[in-house]
């Protein structure tokens, strides 16, 4: 729905460095859930494989973020080499996250604006569930090695046992 021109405007109208993360809609039109949040953290971890069974609640994207998804992340050019890019420790999952966890150490906000929405079919870069999963660990574990505590790191290698 978003045209290049109106991309150029949001970032022209910008007073600080700003990512701008897409609302991304499924095949079925449905608002794509776990698009933006907060950054990831062991609290987080153990809920979503623990608690959100029992008790569901949606994301909300109001407030701020740490990150956007990279299927609908959009930076200027400066601002992706002055956090020196994706880190290419990560092959798939969490290089958004890691870039946008990045850019705000350097003073750059992470916004989500439903004015601009992508369709996105995701879950298609693997054939099997198990393969999908098991790039997903490996990724989560660099983002964590990288980003979060040794205790978590730790745990969160307990986790990936038993999940």
């Amino acid at each position: 729905e978003a045209s290049l021109s109106q991309l150029k405007d949001f970032f022209l109208s910008q007073t600080a460095l700003t990512l701008l993360g897409f609302r991304l809609l499924d095949a079925d039109g449905e608002e794509e859930a776990w698009s933006a949040g907060q950054s990831p953290w062991l609290g987080s971890l153990l809920w979503n494989n623990t608690l959100q069974k029992f008790i569901p609640r949606k994301p909300s994207y109001d407030g701020p973020l740490d990150w956007v998804s990279g299927c609908g992340l959009f930076l200027p050019k400066n601002t992706f080499l002055s956090v020196g890019g994706f880190d290419e420790k990560f092959f798939l999952y969490f290089e958004d996250v890691d870039l946008c966890v990045r850019a705000k150490k350097h003073g750059a906000v992470v916004v989500r604006d439903p004015r601009f929405t992508l369709m996105h079919r995701g879950g298609k870069s693997f054939s099997t569930r198990s393969s999908q999963k098991k790039n997903f660990y490996i990724s989560q574990k660099v983002f964590f090695k990288k980003h979060r505590s040794p205790f978590e790191f730790f745990v969160l290698q307990l986790l990936h046992r038993f999940l």
